[in-house]
């Protein structure tokens, strides 16, 4: 085996499924920072599939970035010796989608990320299961603690609780001792809902349901997931 080379899955433009292939390619090189790793899992997430197809062109221009993936496990390869990680450690983080022009993505057998996005993986966890968590996990954190300041006691209302994001915020509201309530697609079509605008995570404003029929209760956090894009809201 070439210790220079790695396989991956490629971008070669913008499109489908058929314009990724998988190859081999050189393998990153560590900077000064960062972790080298060797992925054991990786998932695909949303926001994957929209910079393959062309969605955010605006960030990435012309063409996408070679390789995918934010979302990984696996086991460090080298690291800095300040950065509290040794080689052998199993680990698992989330790369900087941003900057997926400069820096590949965890669709690969080998990937380079800052330590600082990176922590110890939790040992009941197999690669795989760790691999699927980290995106969802903080998005549905950042909505119902840092923006929506969830609070024991409060009424959490989560609109799309099948996916990933709404999977661990149902779980999360439980863990913070939330009143909660979730619901997915077949249940909104039949539910009779009250909107009420209000300020999203984003800045914007969205239509947040604090009111569903038949028992009318009023929600103090909404989380919806069923759209394009996660929002969070209070009343």
């Amino acid at each position: 085996m070439n210790e220079h080379m790695m396989k991956a899955s490629l971008c070669t433009r913008y499109g489908g499924a058929d314009a990724l292939d998988i190859r081999q390619t050189a393998r990153p090189k560590r900077q000064p920072g960062e972790l080298l790793i060797q992925v054991h899992a990786s998932s695909i997430n949303p926001v994957d599939w929209k910079i393959l197809r062309g969605d955010l062109r605006i960030l990435f221009g012309r063409t996408p970035p070679p390789i995918l993936g934010g979302d990984f496990a696996g086991v460090v390869l080298e690291s800095d010796a300040s950065s509290g990680f040794r080689s052998g450690d199993r680990v698992w983080g989330l790369t900087e989608i941003r900057k997926l022009r400069r820096t590949p993505g965890a669709h690969a057998e080998v990937t380079r990320c800052a330590s600082e996005l990176v922590d110890a993986m939790p040992a009941r966890l197999s690669f795989e299961e760790a691999a699927s968590l980290p995106l969802v996990g903080l998005t549905a954190y950042q909505s119902l603690v840092h923006h929506a300041q969830l609070k024991p006691g409060q009424r959490v209302l989560v609109n799309g609780c099948s996916g990933g994001v709404g999977l661990i915020a149902v779980q999360l509201s439980k863990a913070l001792r939330a009143k909660r309530a979730a619901m997915k697609s077949s249940t909104t079509k039949r539910a009779t809902c009250s909107p009420r605008t209000s300020r999203s995570t984003s800045g914007s404003t969205s239509s947040v349901i604090t009111a569903c029929a038949p028992s009318a209760t009023r929600w103090r956090v909404a989380v919806s997931t069923s759209t394009s894009s996660s929002w969070s809201a209070r009343a």
